[in-house]
């Protein structure tokens, strides 16, 4: 797979970030321990506790989550490559 060669490829992690953790970012997140070199930076959100619930639910560790920034405020300063936009409208 092309992002698996390129992921394989580089020295530094891609830092990500989440605005929205709900429903769809579980998805991601139940992958996550496959994927090397990737790194949640941050996930912004407006129940921080229902995002963390989230992340246990989807199979993440408590040291991951530690490690994790969790803000509903916007993102801390941070070198994050990419930003996901995890929203729904209602």
């Amino acid at each position: 797979m092309f992002l698996h060669t390129k992921l394989e490829n580089r020295k530094e992690p891609i830092r990500i970030a989440f605005i929205g953790c709900g429903k769809f970012v579980s998805m991601f997140l139940a992958q996550y321990n496959h994927l090397d070199k990737i790194q949640i930076d941050s996930i912004v959100d407006l129940n921080i506790d229902q995002a963390k619930k989230n992340c246990t639910n989807s199979g993440l560790d408590e040291t991951t989550i530690s490690q994790i920034n969790f803000t509903y405020l916007g993102f801390i300063q941070s070198t994050i490559t990419t930003i996901f936009f995890c929203l729904i409208y209602i």
